[in-house]
């Protein structure tokens, strides 16, 4: 009877105490499963390119060739899929009209045809349109620029017309992803405000820079200016003015062209100014008119519950539209503006070689345009604060 007792009492101990180590992981499994990545920050990448332009020469030996995307053949070298988006400025109207070839030239009357627009947008998804040409063929032609070019996939920004306050800045969808604490990426969009702004022919008036602050104050905001002398090195003291100008009502960086050459950088107030990208698909011959800066830039911001709802009001205010609500929206919400931390890298296209056909120059160009932008000075002085 004793020994049978201990068996029984042994076997019960057993059975409990295998009971509770089978029990145990099975907690710790389900509090695993449970807990969901949590989103760490938003971080997106961009390439903002110089002057585009597919009319005249270019139109004529893209058609030769039977190839709308002639041009684009060599772009695989400046690694397209590394960016989520990019930008550039198109100097040209996109009307269904046909300018011929020699008024191009004579006149610099330019058009670029519609059909070209599916081939370019597949790469410049960001489209500015403030410069002195998008305006050649007249203000129904400009419209009908805003509309191919949308159709096409692309989201525009600006105006030839300086007074165009409907026109000169828009909210753009941004594209951009984010970081989970798992290591994992999410794709999604931010509203960003793109502003463009055209003084070839004149200076400011009075409320046209100061225009931007109503964006600046709430969301991130880049200005693009399409101004200063043709062909030359170094900006303006108009160029300048302009710039700091943009800067003080808020922009967190300037990117200008017109000049056709590339020309300095400079830091102010703690932010990038680049006065002047050059071209970067434009049908020119010197070796200064066939090369190009583009500007690489990073930009990351924690992740908070502000943020949230930023990427939650792209889903409901329609930013990838013209003329959208997406400005009035954010301010009937209360948002804060996010904080952003940019990073800047300098990428030089070349199109001497293979001409009009850019492609990511070799070490020597790449040196010397980093020298003529004075670029470890301008990195130099972001990273300190200056």
């Amino acid at each position: 009877m004793i020994l049978l007792f201990a068996i029984t009492v042994g076997l019960v101990l057993l059975h409990h105490s295998s009971a509770k180590t089978n029990f145990i992981p099975s907690v710790e499994r389900s509090t695993k499963a449970s807990v969901a990545p949590q989103y760490t920050s938003l971080q997106g990448r961009y390439l903002i390119n110089g002057t585009i332009f597919w009319g005249r020469a270019i139109e004529r030996v893209s058609l030769a060739a039977n190839d709308f995307g002639y041009t684009l053949r060599n772009l695989s070298t400046f690694n397209p899929s590394a960016y989520d988006a990019w930008i550039a400025d198109l100097e040209c109207p996109v009307a269904n009209m046909t300018v011929p070839y020699q008024r191009q030239v004579d006149l610099l009357s330019f058009n670029c045809l519609p059909e070209f627009a599916p081939a370019y947008v597949k790469y410049f998804q960001i489209i500015g349109l403030a410069n002195n040409h998008t305006g050649n063929q007249g203000q129904a032609a400009f419209l009908e620029t805003q509309q191919n070019l949308t159709a096409a996939g692309a989201q525009v920004y600006g105006s030839y017309d300086p007074s165009d306050a409907q026109n000169r800045c828009e909210v753009i969808s941004l594209p951009i992803k984010l970081q989970r604490s798992d290591g994992q990426q999410s794709k999604s969009a931010l509203p960003v405000a793109f502003c463009g702004f055209h003084y070839v022919g004149r200076m400011p008036l009075p409320g046209e820079l100061e225009y931007i602050t109503q964006y600046a104050k709430i969301m991130p905001t880049i200005a693009t200016v399409h101004m200063g002398i043709e062909y030359t090195a170094q900006a303006t003291p108009n160029q300048v003015t302009v710039a700091h100008g943009l800067i003080d009502a808020g922009a967190d960086f300037v990117v200008m062209n017109h000049p056709h050459w590339v020309q300095n950088t400079e830091v102010y107030k703690g932010k990038l100014i680049m006065y002047s990208v050059g071209n970067f698909i434009f049908d020119q011959l010197t070796a200064e008119e066939l090369r190009s800066a583009s500007l690489d830039v990073t930009m990351n911001i924690p992740y908070n519950q502000n943020l949230a709802k930023w990427l939650a009001l792209n889903n409901s205010c329609k930013a990838i539209e013209l003329h959208d609500n997406c400005l009035a929206a954010a301010q009937a919400a209360h948002l804060q503006k996010p904080k952003v931390k940019y990073t800047f890298a300098l990428v030089v296209g070349d199109s001497l070689t293979d001409q009009w056909v850019p492609q990511k120059a070799n070490p020597t160009i790449q040196q010397a345009v980093e020298q003529r932008t004075n670029w470890a000075d301008t990195i130099k002085k972001l990273q300190s604060g200056e």
